[in-house]
């Protein structure tokens, strides 16, 4: 902590050192974690945006602070050092793997490498390619041979006239015939160009996006508590399109624009060196500052589409929970954060668009000045008779064909800059560490009974600072085990790993005697039926909605599941019934009728092993003892978990786990822990307690 203060300038360290001194010392300690994660770059911008906090909502924190309980301000240091952690162990990863992005700014990756990636992506891209390059070649042939008919035709008519003959029209003719021949096999060819280029590049954006679409389903869940929604949307449509566009537009582009160059070269030092290489003379300053502007822009351009999935994220975060941040009166703060981040963006697309548009004009001013030295020499040359007016033209269109696609290219590179800027974002998420094989040889259980043993479990989201340390439980066939305990003890964690949505630090978790990791996560997931508290629901009709864990279930089985989860009457009420289609968010029902749904959806999957996370906390306390029905004749003969706040739902469970700072404090029935008159009791009590 003293280094981080030496490191900081006098007003910034004093202006901490009053924040922390205000703060009750279980705040203090998580905020001085916080701080030592952070680079002094980053402590200014947070000093920065909390200066702009009005005195009122400073007061209003303050005071909500002191209110809290201790067991309260230990949670929300355990939450932030959870955040903190996960957010270091991800940036860690990025760093070491890919280069990463350090000290709040991104690090330009290689253009070369990335580039070849993306062309080599798809299998047989590069050979089609070629095919591309060669039309190109043939095409723009076309187009170099043309100035040197046009200019020998010239030469032809200043002969003739010089000497008083009579002009050879048939000469003329067939010099015109070939140059329509020409242009027509230039544009025949373009246009196939066009279209095998767009062929290629799309067949490629699709295995792209299918790849994104498996890597993202593959991903562990620590990458999506690390991650912004946004900033994960952004990377698999706004980067792939940008990617898809610029490669279109640009790739074949490039490749005539290469031969235009070469060819014309090739010409000009064929009609004269001496006019040549003036009219090159400007051409390595062109490529010098052409360089120099992209080698910065690329910065700019990584930095734009960094900031956009920034800014997706907040606008994605705050329209999700639009209710809340109306109900709070926080729609200033929300508009005043997306606002930051959309100058931050617009700085970065500012400067990157500023960059891409002065490559052409000061590529030009270059080009004209060789133009005009190239007009001046030339016709000097022609008056003194040492080059004849057909060839000083012809290399005067030599001139302009080249310079411009030597304007162009650079332009090209520098759309071909944000691709690469897009694919770099794109690939660090094709390189993210997927969810770990546990086996070479998985097995199955062929007939699942509901044993369930944790033994010495060990779990931290991050090996060095562990959440739980010795959890044991044995769970016997049918029983029903409720998990219990305040905020962030650690009850959905402990489910968590059973599901294997992330895997335990040490010890392990057993079903009928088989370790998970044993089993494909497939397999194992298929074994639990889940109702959460947070209702997930799609973009289609109620009747898929139920039949999403059982796609082959028949009207008849989810009409029942409706039935017995108490939702029956709701949808037979509506205009379309089962048909009703659910909007994105599903505002077309109530809360309630969405968690009713969900739980219909795990009835109708009918599991041998259920895992209800607050399954009834959205809905009324008489629907609540409909469903409590309900689930008491799907629970028979079947182990289930219960994660509830409410207790009296729950005291019927065959175990009880008290659970408190990621460790089982108790464990027993309802009567033996009210017996006992611990933990459980207390907080049973307090839920009853006379008002």
């Amino acid at each position: 902590m003293k280094e981080i203060m030496q490191n900081l300038p006098p007003e910034m360290r004093k202006k901490l050192m009053g924040m922390m001194s205000r703060m009750p010392e279980e705040r203090r300690e998580g905020f001085k974690k916080k701080l030592a994660g952070m680079t002094p770059e980053e402590i200014k911008d947070m000093l920065e945006n909390m200066s702009q906090i009005s005195p009122e909502e400073k007061k209003a924190r303050m005071e909500k602070l002191k209110s809290m309980t201790p067991e309260q301000l230990a949670e929300m240091s355990r939450q932030e050092e959870k955040k903190r952690l996960m957010q270091e162990k991800m940036q860690g990863a990025g760093a070491s793997g890919r280069g990463g992005v350090r000290g709040g700014k991104p690090e330009v990756k290689n253009f070369g490498k990335t580039m070849m990636r993306l062309l080599t992506y798809e299998k047989g891209m590069i050979a089609k390619m070629l095919i591309v390059a060669l039309v190109a070649v043939i095409s723009t042939g076309c187009e170099v041979v043309a100035p040197s008919i046009i200019g020998k035709v010239l030469n032809i008519i200043q002969q003739k006239v010089a000497s008083g003959t009579e002009l050879e029209w048939f000469r003329i003719w067939r010099a015109i015939r070939v140059l329509g021949l020409l242009y027509v096999v230039d544009t025949s060819l373009t246009i196939a160009q066009g279209r095998m280029v767009t062929s290629v590049t799309q067949n490629m954006l699709g295995h792209l996006r299918r790849d994104v679409n498996s890597k993202i389903k593959r991903l562990p869940f620590s990458y999506f508590d690390s991650k912004s929604k946004g900033d994960i949307l952004s990377r698999t449509t706004n980067d792939l399109d940008n990617i898809g566009t610029a490669l279109q537009q640009s790739a074949v582009r490039i490749i005539s624009n290469v031969v235009m160059i070469v060819g014309c070269v090739i010409c000009m030092f064929r009609l004269s060196w001496q006019l040549a290489i003036l009219g090159l003379i400007m051409l390595p300053f062109t490529i010098l500052c052409g360089r120099l502007i992209m080698s910065k822009s690329q910065i700019f351009f990584r930095t734009q589409w960094g900031s956009l999935g920034e800014l997706n994220g907040i606008a994605e975060e705050t329209f999700s929970g639009l209710d809340v941040v109306r109900a709070f009166g926080c729609e200033k703060k929300k508009i005043e954060e997306y606002n930051r981040k959309s100058e931050e963006l617009y700085k970065a697309s500012r400067k990157a668009q500023f960059l891409s548009g002065i490559i052409n004009p000061v590529s030009a001013v270059f080009n004209n000045l060789a133009y005009i030295v190239l007009c001046c020499v030339g016709a000097f040359l022609a008056i003194g008779g040492q080059v004849p007016i057909g060839s000083i033209t012809a290399m005067l269109q030599y001139q302009k064909q080249y310079s411009n696609p030597v304007t162009q290219i650079a332009s090209l590179l520098n759309t071909l800059q944000s691709a690469v800027a897009s694919a770099e974002r794109v690939f660090e998420v094709l390189d993210e560490k997927e969810e770990e094989e546990t086996s070479d040889d998985y097995r199955t259980l062929d007939k699942v009974e509901g044993n369930i043993r944790f033994e010495h479990l060990k779990f931290g989201y991050t090996p060095d600072r562990l959440l739980m340390t010795d959890i044991n439980v044995d769970v016997k066939k049918g029983q029903m085990i409720a998990i219990v305990g305040p905020t962030g003890a650690g009850k959905t964690t402990l489910v968590n790993l059973l599901m294997r949505f992330y895997e335990p630090n040490g010890g392990q978790i057993s079903i009928d005697g088989m370790n998970i990791r044993d089993m494909t996560r497939h397999d194992l997931r298929e074994i639990f039926g889940m109702v959460l508290q947070e209702t997930w629901l799609f973009n289609g009709t109620i009747h898929d909605n139920i039949a999403y864990g059982k796609r082959d279930a028949t009207e008849e089985q989810i009409r029942e599941a409706a039935k017995a989860a108490q939702v029956e009457f709701f949808f037979d009420t509506m205009p379309d019934g089962y048909d009703t289609v659910l909007n994105e968010e599903a505002s077309n029902i109530s809360q309630g009728q969405k968690q009713l749904l969900t739980i219909a959806r795990a009835m109708l999957s009918n599991p041998p092993i259920l895992i209800l996370d607050e399954a009834t906390s959205s809905v009324d306390t008489r629907t609540e003892a409909m469903i409590q029905k309900a689930m008491n004749n799907l629970l028979k003969g079947r182990t289930s978990f219960v994660i509830a706040h409410r207790l009296s739902t729950i005291k019927d469970a065959d175990l009880i786990l008290y659970m408190e700072n990621g460790n089982i404090v108790e464990q027993g029935t309802h009567t033996g822990l009210m017996e006992q008159g611990g933990k459980y009791a207390e907080l049973y009590n307090s839920q009853f307690a006379p008002a």
